[in-house]
């Protein structure tokens, strides 16, 4: 059975392209500042949305270089101007990392230089007026040599995350940049397809609920990014029901994985009750949030983000108690390991989102998610290969345990056919002392024993009812007249023991000291 597990040196070679991705992903492209280029901007942020695009000359802009917000409310107007001062074209690309928020227009001056118009046509049931159908930001500006140019940035939110910081890169820059993202992506996805792959084999061979859970999660998973990453924008979807697509692929992913740490950690069999409180407020929450989300929010996306964001400690707080009940478990330390991996990455990556703008979270998110992902999958098929070879086990020595007993039982047959000879009785007890190493093998032989002495034991434990079965083993081996020194032999301890036994069980049954033992159990 191991030799159809994954062999190590697979995961081994996956946590390498791993660790070589994470820094390959995590180093900063080199992007070579335009000289030529003067690059400067003002903003404004509306959060009432006082100004529209008749009044941009009214807009009171002001020096704000930071335009990162949480749960951002109003819109945003940037006034850009650049100034190409040397004596080539130049073809530059404004952009930001504002991921979430597919809500952009750029517009230009008129000739008079009095009105804004649109810089590109756009179907508004589908994108924003970005060049290039990426998830930054993105905007086309040609600039001829010594050429001024001042162009306005205007975005909206409902609650969304916004990182509006804008910045210039060469479209040369920006082009090589949208290319890595798609080499990254298709990285991440591909190993997110392998260890599907590796997963549907265990789950398919082994019929285990944990791999089927497991699966589940994985596949969650990676349709959440797929919607997280842009791809159901710009393909004929609506923008706010591609948003409210990535919201119901998040709630899946969240179900997935409270099933998935509930049957890893095995908390229905340790924790019954709570398991089932489980099952009730996950489904309770998802629900509840998606009905708010499709009754009350169907042109307010951008609330989502805070309903999801606080109920994310409740389902962090879920987590860490089925940690706390499973604590003892060898599983948990794996679970453990994993998902703190993921969590730091993620924190990370929360951390990027707010403290900088050059780097986007995503990229920390997905490389957590990928070490989850390969962790989980080692750590599973460790477990499993550990609980195969219980099995295994114990079902050698019922083997040798059933062997056992037919010997036994034999042996008693042959001695009640004939004579009872110690020396036959000695290799019976050796046999009685290899099977009683739990109670269920006790009784058994009580029962064999019974079948060639059908009177002693039930005599005896009519008067003296409360025995144990290492009393009762020492006066059977009395009963059939073994000395002291013999029964010390079979049990393997020193004969003062044996003497100090004698004297405990003779004390218990109240037997006379005039009387011997063995002239005591004759009685019976």
């Amino acid at each position: 059975m191991p030799s159809i597990l994954i062999n190590h040196k697979l995961y081994e070679l996956i946590a390498l392209i791993l660790f070589m991705t994470t820094i390959f992903s995590c180093s900063k492209n080199e992007v070579k500042e335009l000289q030529e280029i003067k690059f400067t901007y003002k903003s404004y942020v509306d959060k009432i949305n006082e100004y529209s695009i008749k009044e941009f000359k009214e807009i009171p802009f002001e020096g704000l270089k930071n335009l990162n917000f949480p749960f951002f409310k109003g819109a945003i107007w940037i006034e850009i101007k650049l100034k190409n001062i040397g004596n080539e074209k130049k073809e530059i690309v404004i952009q930001n990392n504002d991921r979430i928020n597919w809500n952009y227009d750029l517009f230009k001056l008129n000739e008079t230089k009095d009105k804004l118009f649109l810089d590109k046509i756009k179907d508004v049931k589908y994108k924003d007026s970005r060049t290039f159908n990426f998830t930054k930001p993105n905007f086309k500006i040609i600039l001829n040599p010594h050429q001024e140019k001042t162009v306005f940035l205007h975005t909206t939110s409902c609650g969304r995350v916004v990182r509006a910081t804008p910045s210039i890169v060469s479209l040369n820059q920006f082009i090589k940049i949208m290319n890595l993202e798609t080499i990254k992506n298709i990285f991440f996805y591909g190993v997110l397809f392998i260890i599907f792959l590796i997963n549907v084999f265990y789950w398919k061979v082994f019929k285990r609920k944990v791999y089927f859970m497991y699966v589940l999660y994985i596949v969650s998973t990676g349709f959440f990014y797929v919607g997280f990453d842009g791809y159901l924008y710009g393909i004929g979807i609506p923008i706010n029901i591609a948003e409210h697509i990535v919201f119901v692929l998040f709630r899946c992913l969240v179900f997935s994985l409270m099933m998935f740490s509930a049957t890893f950690l095995n908390i229905k069999k340790t924790k019954p009750k709570f398991y089932s409180f489980l099952k009730k407020y996950t489904l309770f929450v998802i629900i509840t949030t998606s009905l708010y989300q499709f009754f009350f929010c169907i042109d307010k996306v951008g609330e989502i983000h805070v309903v999801e964001f606080f109920f994310g400690f409740g389902w962090l707080i879920l987590l860490i108690n089925m940690i706390v009940i499973s604590r003892k478990r060898s599983e948990t330390k794996y679970y453990v390991l994993a998902m703190s991996v993921v969590l730091a990455f993620v924190l990370i990556g929360i951390m990027n989102i707010y403290l900088t703008t050059e780097v986007t979270g995503k990229v920390f998110f997905k490389i957590g998610t990928t070490l989850e992902f390969v962790i989980f999958t080692y750590t599973t098929a460790l477990i499993l290969k550990r609980n195969i070879k219980k099995v295994q086990e114990y079902e050698q020595q019922q083997i040798a345990l059933k062997y056992t007993n037919e010997e036994l039982k034999l042996q008693l047959i042959k001695i009640n056919n004939a004579q009872f000879k110690k020396t036959d009785l000695l290799s019976i007890f050796k046999l009685l002392e290899y099977n009683l190493t739990n109670k269920e093998e006790w009784i058994s032989f009580k029962n064999k024993y019974q079948e060639l002495n059908p009177n002693f034991l039930s005599n005896l434990l009519k008067v003296h009812s409360n025995l144990s079965k290492t009393e009762l083993r020492l006066l059977i081996l009395v009963k059939i007249g073994f000395t002291q020194k013999e029964i010390s032999t079979m049990l393997y301890i020193v004969e003062s023991s044996v003497k100090k036994a004698k004297q405990r069980v003779r004390k218990k049954m109240n037997v006379n000291n005039t009387l011997s033992l063995s002239g005591y159990l004759s009685g019976f």
